[in-house]
């Protein structure tokens, strides 16, 4: 009985959300549809109004099917295939159907942020490439009697300024006030900064590198920094079944196995912050090339062996689940902080990290099959998000 109710709940969530779905697709069509008319009102900060009532008001527009709200961003000249000279209007359309109206929906103004950090970046480069050209014919930066070269002026949200002399020059993107980027965390640009967009293992170790050629290095992050996928990821630096890969893999696999702990080491001292490397091994429980896993191994000098099944037992009765388990694709990944990791499932969901009931009710079973004294076991969190 209770998986016959767990099916018609996902049935009937499916048919809402195909529902859902086809009915903001409706409604932004019958936006498009809209645009001939003329632009909207120019949008001041972008930022989206509050959701529709029952009687929906200004800029919302009521269709056949939901809510709709066009939204014009204003004019840019950065867009491919384009004559420098020609500017393409930005209008963004939200469409809503009737079952969403009054939930949250994601908010815009993180991607129009990373949107505006994108352009100003994109102006100083156009910039530099401009004053490196202007050197090439008149031998300095400085504009001279033979050659003036203007400088791009900025967008809504960045004013350039440039000092310029013969042998160098030094630009910089100051912040508008009272706009949508006046209190960015990554604050005013010069050309020698670099920004990084992402907090997590990849983001910080680019800075890291970074810093020692760089003035200043800026991570931005929409959230904590360190918490998302690299939190929630196993830190595995090996495939799953190496001895399935080609030789270059192989070799990567090792350098990043003899490396990484030492990064750990020398990270922690430097910063105080232990990234709880955890060197304990793999237990395969159901591989069908044990052979060739065997040949791989002896070949690349590397420590496996076959063990009996009471072996693992015995390891775990002393320290519970003192290394990683795999078995059907599923793996349970021991903690140095006390979690049991266990993953991981595929799904292609866009941009929403939540897990369906569907995945955590798999999850739950996978690690109870792998350790059937996680039956009891409280759920800390789940996500997705992290291939």
């Amino acid at each position: 009985m209770r998986e016959a109710l767990l099916q018609a709940r996902q049935v009937g969530e499916q048919w809402r959300r195909a529902q859902a779905f086809e009915q903001a697709e409706a409604s932004l069509v019958e936006g498009a549809e809209l645009l001939p008319g003329g632009l909207p009102a120019l949008c001041l900060d972008c930022l989206p109004p509050a959701l529709p009532t029952a009687s929906p008001a200004a800029p919302w527009r009521t269709t056949d099917s939901g809510y709709v709200l066009l939204q014009h961003l204003g004019q840019t000249r950065r867009a491919v295939g384009l004559p420098p000279e020609q500017r393409v209007n930005l209008v963004r359309i939200t469409a809503l159907s009737r079952q969403v109206r009054g939930r949250h929906f994601l908010e815009a103004v993180d991607q129009l942020r990373r949107a505006a950090r994108s352009e100003v970046v994109g102006l100083l480069q156009d910039a530099a490439l401009r004053l490196e050209q202007h050197r090439a014919h008149v031998g300095g930066y400085a504009d001279s009697e033979q050659l003036v070269t203007l400088l791009p002026a900025g967008s809504r949200y960045y004013r350039l300024q440039a000092q310029r002399d013969e042998d160098a020059f030094t630009l910089l993107a100051r912040r508008v006030a009272q706009t949508l980027m006046a209190d960015d965390r990554c604050g005013d640009f010069r050309l020698d900064h670099a920004v990084i967009v992402g907090g997590g293992v990849i983001g910080l170790l680019t800075a890291l590198n970074l810093a020692a050629d760089v003035d200043r290095v800026v991570v931005c992050d929409q959230g904590e920094v360190g918490r998302e996928s690299s939190w929630a990821g196993g830190g595995i630096v090996s495939p799953l079944y190496p001895w399935r890969y080609s030789p270059a893999v192989t070799a990567l696999a090792h350098w990043s196995q003899d490396f990484y702990p030492q990064l750990g080491e020398r990270l922690f001292a430097s910063t105080g912050i232990d990234p709880q490397v955890h060197t304990t091994g793999l237990y395969w429980l159901d591989l069908d090339d044990e052979a060739e896993a065997l040949a791989w191994a002896a070949r690349e000098q590397r420590p496996l062996s076959a063990v009996d099944i009471s072996a693992v037992y015995d390891a775990c009765a002393e320290d519970f689940l003192p290394s990683m388990v795999l078995a059907k694709g599923r793996y349970a990944i021991p903690r140095r902080d006390g979690h049991i990791l266990v993953g991981s499932t595929l799904e292609h969901a866009g941009y929403d990290k939540t897990p369906t009931g569907d995945a955590l009710e798999s999850l739950k079973a996978s690690a109870v099959e792998l350790l059937p004294a996680l039956a009891d076991a409280e759920v800390y969190r789940g996500m997705r998000g992290c291939g």
